[in-house]
């Protein structure tokens, strides 16, 4: 509460510390309020003001401190309370022809008008920056402090909501740290500290690419050979073996797929989706559980071959393992094949550099980071028909390339890698089913 009671001079002279007879004070009728907030308005009424008046406030060992934001009025002298000064009690002086005692004022230590505020850990400076809390009103000022000794302050567009206040920044906030100040009644308040500040971009779709080269000569009898076990892979269907020669072997760069991502409200990923807009479908859904995220595949028919769901543990933010439920042919039936994953990352800079089997020691994924893009790529040393140089004992499909601002998408590419790999070992397996159960189907 900012006026308590008021100290009174209607009527009569204030004191300049001297009884004798000099000037009278040129103040009448004025009140002084008897308490403040230090860092809050204050308001001293009365009559006889000049533009050159000033107040000031005196402590009691006698020293003066001017008032901030003084502007003379016809009802008397506004002003802020100097956010310097500490809690006690002040005797509230005017000089204007004079120095003039108006009478004792209590400075008391202002209360934060807003309560449980929850700031984000990263401030968008492409998005609104939502404020969590109670107590914002339209009073409520918000600024972005640089974080350094220079402290310089930009200031937000600030609206009120139901939740607490959402703020618009301007263009050009460089990224940076900052501090996130609230000013209310012109007091300042620190609302957080050392908040990183960027422009943010989500990932939203990718479409994606396959390119391969094939050499038939490691596998006896060559290309005809991998045609008769495609035949009679699909039945002595020549169409549909045409078409998985075709799908499996053709070479050069083909467009695999569109794929979407969506998020919830948390901004983590919920799905991925295979196609776009009105024609889009879930394909794989995504579940958190502390450090654990689990997805499942949801274009996945029971009793078929391929990846029913997969799960990772994170650590710090990153893929430590993962498991993968692969549904495999054995024999007449399709049965559940879980494999354990170790993720391995560069020591030096953290990129990922591959996914292991637990069970073999082997790379199942691994990954090249150059010139600023990933490349992914796995081996395979059951399938030599299919390898970039035909010196190569295992052959080596790069799956995609993408910016390394991308990353924290990777453990779901490699989710997409095991796939693609299903697809391209099956026919040489000899699987029961045609390998389209494996992928997503094509649109």
């Amino acid at each position: 509460m900012l006026l308590i009671g008021c100290t009174a001079g209607a009527f009569t002279a204030c004191s300049d510390g001297d009884d004798d007879q000099k000037p009278s004070c040129p103040i009448t009728e004025y009140m002084v309020p008897s308490t403040a907030e230090i860092g809050g308005f204050y308001t001293v009424t009365g009559k006889g003001f000049e533009a050159s008046a000033q107040l000031f406030l005196r402590n009691a060992s006698g020293t003066e401190t001017a008032a901030a934001d003084q502007t003379v009025t016809a009802a008397g002298i506004e002003c802020t309370v100097p956010s310097t000064l500490t809690a006690g009690v002040y005797t509230v002086v005017v000089k204007q022809n004079g120095s003039w005692d108006l009478g004792p004022v209590r400075l008391e230590a202002a209360q934060n008008p807003v309560s449980s505020v929850v700031l984000p850990a990263a401030i968008k400076l492409n998005k609104t920056l939502e404020i969590a809390g109670n107590g914002f009103t339209s009073a409520s000022r918000i600024f972005l402090e640089t974080a350094d000794a220079a402290k310089t302050r930009t200031e937000l567009t600030a609206v009120p909501s139901s939740t607490g206040i959402s703020c618009t920044i301007p263009d050009g906030v460089a990224a940076g740290t900052y501090n996130v100040i609230l000013k209310h009644n012109n007091i300042d308040w620190t609302l957080g500290e050392n908040i990183p500040a960027a422009v943010y971009k989500r990932l939203t779709g990718i479409s994606y690419a396959m390119s391969q080269t094939c050499d038939f000569s490691t596998v006896e009898g060559g290309v005809e050979a991998v045609k008769a076990i495609l035949l009679e892979m699909v039945g002595n269907d020549q169409e549909m073996a045409d078409m998985y020669f075709e799908m499996l072997f053709s070479e050069g760069t083909n467009v695999v797929s569109q794929l979407s991502l969506k998020y919830g409200s948390d901004n983590r990923v919920t799905a991925v989706q295979q196609g776009e807009g009105a024609d889009a479908a879930d394909w794989y859904t995504f579940s958190f559980d502390g450090d654990k995220v689990s997805a499942l595949n949801k274009m996945y028919e029971d009793g078929e071959p391929g990846i029913r769901a997969f799960s990772w543990v994170l650590n710090d933010g990153k893929v430590e393992s993962s498991n993968v439920d692969f549904m495999r042919t054995v024999g007449c039936e399709v049965l559940s094949r879980p494999v354990d994953f170790t993720w391995t990352y560069d020591v030096v800079n953290g990129q990922c550099t591959g996914v292991v089997s637990q069970s073999t020691g082997s790379n199942y994924v691994s990954f090249d980071f150059e010139n600023g893009n990933y490349t992914a790529g796995c081996s395979n040393t059951a399938m030599p028909a299919r390898r970039t140089t035909s010196s190569a004992s295992m052959w080596r499909k790069p799956l995609l390339v993408l910016p390394p601002s991308w990353t924290t998408i990777m453990p779901w590419l490699v989710s997409w890698a095991m796939t693609e790999r299903l697809r391209s070992t099956c026919p040489l397996r000899r699987c029961s089913t045609p390998c389209r159960k494996m992928i997503p189907p094509r649109r």
